[in-house]
């Protein structure tokens, strides 16, 4: 709605009287305010509906500000900075993100550790395939190992159980026993030997890698010891117990009592009483036992004399002497039994004379007077 001409017309009558002159007087809609300041006033300011503000100043100029409109406008640009912000740290997260899920499946990246030194291969070296403390050899011959004794358990007590027995053959000169009977054969000595034989190879390399782990390797297994000898020496013992119960079945018993249970009952606690003694020095010497004879005195050497040392001089080897013996009982091997005896005593002999030499050289009288004080228990050794 517009003020009309003639109102504004005698207004400007009115204002003429007064001083101060006004040069610019707007005609404004009804939502504007008309304001005349009077003389040495400051200025005033009323906000209207719409929030805008009209300063008249002493001159009578009228400027209009539109300052929420400006206002807005930078809230907008603040909102919109905020957001773009907002977007690129999202953005960044993601790549972040991508690159981390991609550089598990790839192959690795520029911020891959560097390859070892040569100081660092040298000592990583013989842990590697084919060197002499090879993992994966170790592994492979522990696993043989665990097969062959899981396997010979099994059959031995199914043969002793389970598996009915097979009587032999009635053309064998010796399928019947001295009463006339027939000799019934139920085959669990050789897979015990098998059994026992595992087991003495697996406990050789855990006890040393256990108790003396610097210079435990493939050979601590002693699978390969005085190689061809040692495996002839079992390959006969095994051949001679599958002969004789294929071919001979009453020789045992009408020989030499082979088959009698009290033979085979000193056998087996010949057998695991030895594997018993063997095993407990070893693990009680630690850094002081090796397979091998030393010849020059080690930091790490001491001289044991306590726990099984104060009554066996020598215990591993009293332990391998009676259970190479054991073993032969077990069996029933008339033939290996008086082989094993002579080779074991002629093998342990010797040895003990060269290592006590090496031992008088480094413990001097100590040595000396626990020799004469502890003795080996092997007949006529030491």
């Amino acid at each position: 709605m517009l003020v009309p001409f003639s109102l504004l017309a005698h207004c400007a009558r009115r204002l003429s009287s007064v001083e101060t002159s006004v040069s610019f007087f707007p005609v404004l809609v009804c939502s504007n305010i008309i304001t005349t300041p009077k003389a040495n006033n400051p200025p005033r300011q009323k906000r209207t509906k719409q929030g805008q503000h009209i300063i008249i100043r002493k001159e009578g100029h009228l400027r209009k500000f539109f300052k929420k409109g400006e206002e807005r406008k930078e809230k907008k640009k603040k909102k919109k900075k905020k957001k773009k912000k907002k977007k690129n740290k999202r953005q960044a997260k993601m790549e972040e993100d991508a690159a981390s899920t991609s550089s598990l499946d790839s192959t690795p990246s520029l911020s891959a550790p560097p390859p070892p030194s040569e100081e660092t291969l040298k000592i990583l070296r013989p842990y590697f395939a084919n060197g002499p403390k090879s993992l994966s050899g170790i592994a492979l011959r522990a696993f043989c190992l665990g097969s062959v004794f899981s396997a010979s358990v099994v059959l031995c007590i199914a043969a002793l159980f389970f598996l009915p027995p097979s009587p032999a053959s009635s053309s064998s000169p010796s399928s019947s026993d001295d009463d006339g009977d027939a000799v019934v054969v139920r085959p669990w000595r050789a897979p015990f030997f098998l059994a026992a034989l595992s087991t003495f190879h697996f406990l050789e390399f855990w006890t040393t890698a256990h108790r003396n782990t610097l210079v435990a390797s493939i050979d601590s297994f002693l699978l390969t010891a005085n190689w061809p000898a040692y495996a002839v020496a079992h390959a006969s013992a095994l051949a001679e117990c599958v002969v004789v119960d294929l071919a001979f079945p009453g020789f045992r018993s009408t020989f030499w009592g082979g088959a009698s249970p009290t033979l085979v009952g000193l056998g087996l606690v010949m057998v695991v009483g030895g594997q018993a003694v063997r095993s407990a020095a070893m693990l009680q010497a630690g850094a002081s036992f090796n397979h091998q004879v030393q010849t020059r005195k080690s930091h790490s050497h001491r001289l044991v004399t306590d726990g099984v040392y104060g009554y066996l001089r020598h215990p591993s080897y009293f332990g391998f002497f009676y259970w190479g013996l054991g073993t032969q009982l077990m069996l029933g091997n008339a033939v290996c039994f008086a082989a094993y005896a002579a080779v074991l005593w002629l093998f342990f002999n010797d040895r003990v004379r060269t290592e006590e030499r090496r031992l008088v050289e480094f413990f001097g009288r100590d040595y000396i007077a626990y020799r004469d004080r502890v003795g080996t228990m092997i007949p006529f050794v030491g």
